[in-house]
């Protein structure tokens, strides 16, 4: 189910993939406007699946049979293992991952202390974003977007 907090951080990392996309994509606002709805949909999956565990596969087979078109990056937002990461992927890993719970912004490092005070610092949700950080801040594109992830 998706709770109070779900909804305002949905809209939160919906918002936030918005204002990257314009510094990925400058001048292009019909593709500005398709990152925000991705991040709109992105945790679609907390409806159905109420632990969590699997939101981001659920809601990429969801997308998919709706005939969306980035249900890929959704089923994939959040996995670190991959190594060919799409404009559209790391736009939203960076979303999400610089929006906390309550859909304010919040650094990386917030963002993890947080997740390690909700799941522990030794869970498998702390050590995926971790290294999904990790791998955002050796990204190219996060040189582009850094300024726009400070407070």
């Amino acid at each position: 189910m998706i709770t109070e907090d779900r909804l305002n951080h949905i809209i939160g990392v919906a918002r936030k993939a918005h204002k990257l996309a314009e510094k990925i994509k400058p001048g292009d606002e019909n593709y500005a406007r398709e990152m925000f709805i991705m991040g709109f949909l992105h945790d679609i999956g907390y409806e159905f699946l109420p632990s969590g565990k699997g939101h981001a596969a659920l809601a990429g087979e969801l997308l998919q049979t709706s005939g969306y078109k980035y249900y890929k990056e959704i089923a994939n937002h959040g996995y670190h293992k991959l190594t060919d990461v799409s404009d559209e992927l790391f736009i939203l890993n960076a979303a999400d991952m610089t929006t906390d719970v309550h859909g304010h912004d919040c650094s990386l490092s917030e963002r993890l202390d947080d997740i390690a005070f909700r799941y522990g610092n030794q869970s498998d949700a702390y050590l995926g974003a971790a290294l999904e950080m990790q791998q955002l801040q050796q990204d190219c594109r996060f040189l582009l977007i850094e300024p726009l992830l400070k407070k």
